[in-house]
């Protein structure tokens, strides 16, 4: 007899669906693909939101023309929240907003976990 096991959605509750776009080479279209479904998505009259979590070249700032734009936080509760920008009805968070894009990126697998941990959990 096959046991059935429940997980409960602690991380992200209100979140119902998640799409992962994603390839282990660069350039092969994977934020224009994302871009795409998630206005398609939010043409369809889904409440859609776009994250991209590519540390090495993020290019959704640039597809949404957000390249210098930073994102603003506010207190709620002792904790602070990240405002996504709202671009064709898509909430957009990118790791694009937090770096400098004439610096060269230099985060070890542990800094990179935690600032992906934050932009997941502390955005709105």
């Amino acid at each position: 007899m096959e046991k059935h096991q429940t997980f409960e959605k602690t991380i992200l509750p209100n979140i119902k669906k998640i799409i992962i776009v994603a390839s282990g080479k660069g350039g092969v279209g994977k934020s224009t693909v994302a871009a795409g479904l998630a206005i398609s998505l939010a043409m369809e009259g889904y409440a859609t939101g776009l994250l991209d979590a590519d540390m090495y070249g993020p290019s959704i700032p640039v597809l949404f023309n957000l390249q210098t734009e930073r994102p603003e936080a506010r207190e709620h509760n002792g904790k602070t929240i990240i405002e996504p920008f709202i671009r064709f009805g898509i909430k957009l968070m990118s790791l694009g907003f937090f770096i400098d894009p004439r610096q060269a990126v230099l985060w070890r697998s542990p800094l990179t976990s935690n600032k992906l941990k934050q932009l997941v959990n502390d955005t709105e």
